[in-house]
């Protein structure tokens, strides 16, 4: 074969090559995300829980709806364990800071 058929060749496997589509967007997922600074020697402590979002919007626009970010109070049920020891737990409660306008 001279080079023009292994041109030939090679254009065609290019041209006719896979085509991968990816989407960094995908389908809506609920994606739990705690935040936590646990202290022993402080007698309050602090865990956040969140959901995480992706979207096609601007970040600042979906971080605005408030659905979107947090759970509502009712749907949590938190509580911590010291060990393996499942009797010895601690239950927290519900505590919502507004941000400041």
């Amino acid at each position: 074969m001279n080079y023009k058929s292994y041109f030939t060749i090679l254009i065609c496997m290019i041209l006719c090559s896979c085509e991968t589509d990816f989407d960094v967007t995908a389908s809506y997922k609920d994606t739990m995300v705690v935040y936590g600074l646990l202290d022993p020697t402080q007698e309050l402590q602090s865990i956040r829980i969140n959901k995480s979002y992706l979207g096609r919007e601007d970040a600042v626009t979906m971080g605005e709806n408030y659905d979107s970010i947090q759970y509502p109070v009712d749907d949590l049920e938190v509580s911590i364990y010291v060990g393996n020891d499942t009797s010895n737990r601690f239950y927290l409660t519900a505590d919502t800071i507004e941000k400041k306008r």
